[in-house]
């Protein structure tokens, strides 16, 4: 059990939020910790900040520091005793997810991330913003996750090992949203932190989630910002709903049926099809720049 009154919570930028104790304070104070991972975590936030997204203000992300072992794990409610994980500990009011992070990943960690770790952390920072709307919908929060960075921020036109892992993602190897739900993201792959995005649980969330995103924009005639503020205050409707009326709802707002959204792979399939679409049209550019 977290006890806050151990804490010292301050604003280290406008959207960024720490929880420190006492002996971690004194070293950011003295001896500069954390001072480039707030300079990477910074930078990330302010750059969803930034997507054109009717957020709730202020958007702000918060940071539990914990020492590595049973504290961190007790916080975070899983089998782990160290790096970082969202845990239901709420430093903001509009956005009561956190983030734990370890003493030693928040002392000495994000020196210089590269491309695939800043595409990892976006994910993480991902929790956080649809923790203001939405926590009890499952797997789709993974989705959610995935989506920002690589549609949202168009990472995916940038990422090509996980363009390559899409197209060679077959049917035959794509989860549904009920076997995410039953099962969990570990279920079939093992757990690798450097390849999560490749996971097959990981893909076929995110696929799911962009093919429900693309509905929505050819429903309402949106553009995909405005389709994520619509699915945002959507599910933050729906949230606290019965698990089958839950269902019913998200179905509902894309006009599907709720077995083929839950239980089949037609968002799967419609998701690396988009992937695809943007891959010949990548290539389709260069070779007209090539030809002039």
């Amino acid at each position: 059990m977290i006890k806050m009154k151990d804490y010292k919570i301050f604003d280290v930028t406008d959207n960024l939020r720490i929880a420190l104790k006492d002996d971690m304070l004194e070293q950011y104070y003295t001896n500069s910790a954390g001072k480039n991972f707030v300079k990477t975590m910074g930078t990330l936030a302010n750059n969803i900040v930034s997507l054109p997204i009717n957020f709730k203000q202020p958007l702000r992300f918060s940071f539990l520091v914990l020492p590595t072992g049973k504290e961190f794990s007790s916080a975070v409610g899983l089998p782990i005793e160290d790096g970082m994980c969202e845990a239901p500990v709420q430093l903001d009011e509009n956005y009561p997810l956190s983030l734990c992070v370890d003493y030693n990943w928040f002392a000495n960690g994000f020196k210089n991330p590269d491309f695939k770790s800043r595409v990892g952390l976006t994910h993480e920072l991902a929790h956080i913003v649809h923790g203001g709307y939405f926590r009890n919908l499952g797997q789709i929060s993974e989705g959610f996750a995935e989506m920002l960075p690589h549609y949202l921020m168009g990472y995916d036109e940038r990422n090509l090992k996980h363009q390559k892992a899409i197209v060679s993602f077959q049917e035959k190897d794509m989860l549904n949203m009920d076997f995410l739900n039953q099962k969990g993201m570990f279920a079939v792959d093992e757990i690798n932190g450097r390849e999560t995005q490749q996971l097959k649980s990981y893909m076929s969330a995110y696929l799911w989630m962009l093919a429900y995103i693309k509905r929505i924009e050819n429903i309402y005639e949106l553009d995909k910002f405005e389709a994520t503020s619509f699915v945002l205050n959507k599910f933050s409707k729906i949230d606290n709903f019965n698990w089958d009326d839950k269902t019913t709802a998200i179905a509902d707002i894309v006009k599907m049926p709720k077995d083929e959204i839950m239980n089949e792979l037609t968002l799967q399939k419609e998701g690396k099809q988009y992937v695809l679409n943007i891959i010949v049209n990548q290539k389709l550019k260069q070779t007209s720049s090539l030809s002039r």
